[in-house]
């Protein structure tokens, strides 16, 4: 198994679709995964450090 460790949250610029980076925690390899913007807002929410519903 490999870990991996939240790089950034992005908006993409052509269709609005949030997408979280991954990034191996030991490498140089990243995994972008498109996903919904309740996710993205609850991501990166707790990534700030601002207390949230879901934490």
């Amino acid at each position: 198994m490999i870990e991996v460790v939240i790089d950034s949250v992005r908006v993409s610029l052509m269709s609005q679709h949030r997408i979280v980076v991954l990034r191996e925690e030991n490498g140089e390899r990243y995994l972008p995964i498109w996903i919904g913007p309740f996710e993205a807002d609850a991501i990166t929410i707790q990534l700030q450090g601002r207390p949230g519903s879901c934490g």
